[in-house]
């Protein structure tokens, strides 16, 4: 599912290497793969995992309502691993395109 082996994310889970003792430090792509596969947004997997601040959540983002609606958005795109080349990228400018329609216009 976020194509990662089993192993590895025990070793994450741990958060030390059993065989060296030594930290777990995975890159943020690394991070980002689990938080898709968990159906989570990647800042709020930084935050439980202590790797950025919980100081000031995102009231808007972090509601109830927003956050499921936010988790069901983020395993939809998580399935665009499986897609060729510049698809990403064009369903990516497709997405923005579309928040932009939908943001309230000034002054209305």
């Amino acid at each position: 599912m976020c194509d990662l082996s089993h192993t590895y994310i025990a070793k994450l889970e741990e958060g030390v290497d059993p065989r060296t003792k030594k930290p777990v430090e995975p890159t943020i792509e690394t991070v980002n793969k689990v938080a898709l596969a968990m159906a989570m947004p990647l800042d709020e997997l930084l935050r439980i995992s202590g790797y950025m601040s919980t100081s000031s959540p995102r009231k808007d983002v972090y509601d109830e309502k927003g956050s499921a609606e936010l988790r069901q958005l983020y395993s939809v795109v998580a399935r665009a691993e499986e897609l060729p080349g510049d698809s990403i990228h064009r369903i990516s400018k497709a997405l923005d395109d579309l928040i932009d329609a939908y943001k309230p216009k000034k002054g209305s």
